[in-house]
């Protein structure tokens, strides 16, 4: 929703929107993914070493105006654990959490390699949570870009 403003008001936050903000989420993208990918590698190398299967998860979202895009997160949960739905909607969930992604979870490491998301622009850092396309139909919503809030997992 947007409050009724002059012509200028509307240019100016189309061009925060559409510049600036990716600008920002470039940058600082980039920034953090060369600061962080030391640990990135020690988290990597923890996982390999903790529990079968591959390092990063990945899981197709719906982001903007309905995009469908490939998420990555490193792998919290066993390989065998469903991917196509929400930990919450899991019975027991806790069984396929693995050693390394207890801690991950806990402290949202699992989370970094999103920087690779919004380096490439399917992401932001300022933004509701990109949907798992099932939680876009059960909630609803015409795009995920509906949501007002955002809703940490």
């Amino acid at each position: 929703m947007q409050l009724p403003t002059s012509d200028g008001g509307v240019r100016i936050n189309q061009i925060y929107r559409t510049t600036i903000k990716r600008i920002f989420d470039a940058f600082f993208g980039v920034l953090l993914l060369i600061c962080l990918s030391p640990l990135m590698l020690v988290l990597a190398i923890w996982i390999k070493l903790d529990s079968k299967g591959p390092v990063l998860f990945k899981q197709e979202r719906v982001g903007r105006n309905g995009k469908r895009f490939t998420i990555y997160k490193f792998r919290s949960m066993s390989d065998d654990a469903p991917h196509q739905m929400a930990t919450s909607e899991f019975d027991t969930a806790l069984s396929y959490i693995t050693r390394s992604g207890r801690l991950m979870r806990k402290t949202s490491l699992d989370e970094l390699p999103q920087l690779v998301n919004v380096v490439k622009g399917e992401m932001s850092f300022i933004g509701p949570r990109p949907l798992i396309p099932k939680e876009k139909m059960s909630c609803g919503f015409a795009t995920p870009m509906e949501l007002k809030v955002w809703h940490p997992e």
